[in-house]
């Protein structure tokens, strides 16, 4: 888990403020034409087409977002908690622009994984800008073959590490994105006898209906070599996760300093970290008390999976409760069961701070400038900006 931490933290590692993905490298050749040129632009003495055009004449005709883009003014943040339902308390913090829109959750242990990693989209009102990180994919195989758990596994059998690389290809293919050009990974590789974390970066392109985006995309894969597992039949002695990043925004704004991050809450990782040191001391009295060392490890993993588990159900029922005394509490409330005898929704407005009622029936509402006319949808990726319909923001479910 701490190894996984610190892979996390190189890879974002020198990335703007409030923003996890990489940046481009291509520095300027005259970086104090460029800060004075920012300044300058910062306080309103260009435009910016004047601004793009001094830089793309400082940067010897490049272009001028990989260099660096016009500076952003700073903008109010938000800090929202992710719940982790097995230990019972918050397991990061999502740093986010104040007006943003946050949807998080959390991968905890798979088969062959014992840890947890995030997953959130973060974006604009408009959803024109915004950050992604998508749930961790994970996988295994064993040197002898035998490691086979089946069609239902949530750690698939694949012989053979991915390279970051591939892994960028397969997703650019994956996610319907038009590839650009390759980037620097934000951190350099780490090669390793038993461990290994690499990372990919490439920009990219997609439209949100006619609205021309860029895209950042980065990948990281982290694979382990476990040789006290070797020679056990139906374990995976070879086991890898791959994590993939993206940011995007229009052409003009990338790279941008605005966008969220995320940061671990000190108490669960002191937590998770207990948890982890009275599991390995009982399997040190293990191996002390039966002289067979290949035996106790083979203990020690059902053991953990079995406490996992058992933690896992509790923090299960325990949010199971929650979730059920939260609806009976909702039941209780009038106006709340008026709603849902009349199948409407209580949307909120974030630019404007209006309440709507709407059909219950769909998931998503967004409402046009004009605060009258709705376009609603199930769709988490339906965006009706760019129809030439006028300016539509998405609209927050309020129970």
């Amino acid at each position: 888990m701490q190894v996984f931490a610190l892979a996390l933290g190189v890879l974002l590692a020198g990335a703007p403020q409030g923003f996890a993905g990489p940046q481009a490298q291509n520095p300027s050749p005259n970086q104090q034409k460029i800060d004075a040129l920012n300044e300058a632009y910062r306080n309103g003495l260009l435009t910016p087409q004047e601004y793009q055009a001094k830089l793309r004449a400082l940067t010897g005709g490049g272009n001028p977002q990989m260099a660096g883009g016009p500076p952003h003014s700073p903008v109010p943040m938000k800090e929202l908690p992710v719940f982790d339902p097995v230990l019972g308390m918050t397991y990061a913090s999502v740093v986010l622009p104040a007006d943003w829109i946050l949807r998080a959750g959390l991968v905890h242990s798979t088969m062959c994984a014992d840890l947890t990693s995030i997953f959130f989209r973060a974006n604009s009102p408009d959803g024109l800008t915004g950050t992604k990180i998508l749930p961790r994919f994970d996988w295994a195989w064993n040197s002898n073959g035998t490691y086979n758990p089946g069609p239902q596994s949530n750690c698939p059998v694949y012989v053979g590490r991915i390279s970051a690389a591939d892994f960028l290809k397969y997703m650019v293919d994956l996610l319907g994105l038009e590839y650009i050009q390759e980037m620097k990974p934000p951190a350099e590789p780490i090669w390793q006898p038993h461990h290994s974390v690499e990372g990919a970066s490439a920009l990219t392109r997609f439209k949100i209906n006619n609205i021309e985006e860029n895209e950042v995309i980065t990948t990281q894969v982290i694979c382990y070599d476990r040789p006290w597992l070797r020679g056990m039949r139906f374990l995976a002695d070879h086991q890898c996760s791959a994590y993939v990043y993206l940011y995007w925004a229009p052409p003009d704004q990338l790279p941008t300093s605005v966008g969220a991050s995320f940061k671990l809450d000190m108490a669960w990782q002191q937590r998770r970290a207990q948890l982890t040191q009275q599991e390995t001391a009982r399997a040190v009295g293990q191996i002390i008390a039966n002289g067979q060392a290949t035996r106790a490890a083979m203990d020690m993993r059902f053991q953990q999976h079995q406490e996992m588990m058992a933690v896992m159900q509790r923090g299960y029922d325990m949010s199971n409760r929650r979730a059920i005394e939260g609806m009976k509490a909702q039941d209780r409330m009038a106006d709340d069961w008026c709603d849902y005898a009349l199948g409407v929704q209580k949307r909120y407005d974030p630019n404007t701070g209006k309440l709507y009622k709407t059909d219950s029936n769909y998931g998503y509402d967004w409402v046009n400038d004009d605060g009258q006319t709705h376009r609603l949808s199930d769709d988490i990726n339906f965006n009706p900006n760019g129809l030439g319909t006028g300016h539509w923001t998405l609209t927050q479910n309020v129970h």
